[in-house]
């Protein structure tokens, strides 16, 4: 099986080039995104030789910032690079640097075997959702100064601070749907960390590209990561094989993720060791944070489960 993985990069190059070994094969190719903000070359220079054919850096890079419209961006520039390399491949999967796998490739690709219609993508309509506040937030109110670069993060928070603190006393907003060709759209969120079939992802991207009232409605949503790609699967005739959130409340990002585990309160958990039990028990392919010291034991055991050298 073909399989593309679509990874985001900025920081921790040993845990990178790690997962990439991890997740190694005859057919897996890794399209990677390095954050503008940080040398590439720390990336590149760490890839063992055998691996080099099978890595391709994206041409373009965007200066990342967490809730950005930048970070869209580089979605659309990894899935360009991947749907434009002449591999026809069957599976995409959207990844960052810091995910590792839970399961073997073995076991990923016999499930994706079983299921060759699904897409692996969990979707709540949050047009439709009024609590808690910050979600309707996320996509009616305005929300500036997000991509500001090389500025220290700092002055930007408090740009982006104070921006957010005005429009909400001021009487812009916009629609929580949008009008696509005078079609509602709804708008839905998922966790930005899936695997599409590679039909889906060509069309993910020709609406990235040809859709004109999606991009401006997100230009100054918060998190438009979460929401742009989901919007689109789940306006689509594709949506009928990725999963909706049948709650229909919003219980966190948690909930909305189909193929990582994460925990997360003020920041995303750095797994080690003792949460091994934890992660087999999620019956997650991926989970995520993993770093190259805190994690390294704990990666190791999962390792010697899946055969890897």
């Amino acid at each position: 099986m073909k399989i593309a993985y679509l990874i985001s990069v900025y920081k921790d190059p040993q845990q990178f080039v790690r997962m990439l070994k991890a997740l190694r094969g005859k057919e897996t190719y890794f399209f990677i995104h390095v954050d503008a903000k940080v040398d590439d070359k720390i990336f590149i220079d760490n890839l063992p030789i055998d691996l080099l054919p099978y890595v391709i850096f994206t041409s373009k890079r965007y200066y990342i910032q967490w809730g950005g419209f930048n970070q869209v961006l580089y979605q659309k520039e990894l899935l360009y690079t991947c749907v434009h390399s002449k591999i026809c491949f069957e599976r995409v999967f959207l990844l960052t640097g810091q995910d590792y796998p839970l399961w073997s490739n073995e076991k990923i690709i016999c499930e994706l075997n079983d299921n060759p219609h699904k897409e692996y993508v969990i979707g709540l309509n949050i047009s439709e959702v009024k609590n808690p506040k910050k979600i309707p937030s996320k996509i009616i109110l305005y929300h500036f100064f997000r991509d500001m670069n090389n500025v220290p993060y700092r002055i930007k928070k408090i740009f982006s601070g104070s921006s957010r603190i005005l429009m909400r006393l001021l009487p812009f907003r916009k629609k929580p749907y949008i009008m696509v060709k005078g079609k509602r759209w709804d708008v839905y969120q998922s966790s930005s960390y899936m695997c599409i079939t590679f039909e889906l992802a060509q069309y993910v991207l020709d609406e990235l590209v040809v859709n004109k009232e999606l991009m401006k409605y997100f230009r100054f949503s918060f998190v438009p990561e979460e929401m742009v790609i989901p919007t689109i699967i789940f306006n689509s005739p594709y949506k009928v094989n990725a999963t909706i959130y049948k709650k229909g409340v919003y219980d966190g990002l948690k909930s909305l993720s189909a193929v990582t585990y994460f925990n997360y309160n003020k920041e995303i958990q750095v797994f080690s060791l003792k949460d091994y039990e934890e992660l087999k028990e999620s019956d997650k392919m991926f989970a995520r944070k993993f770093a190259s010291d805190i994690s390294e034991t704990l990666m190791n055991k999962l390792d010697k489960e899946h055969g890897v050298i």
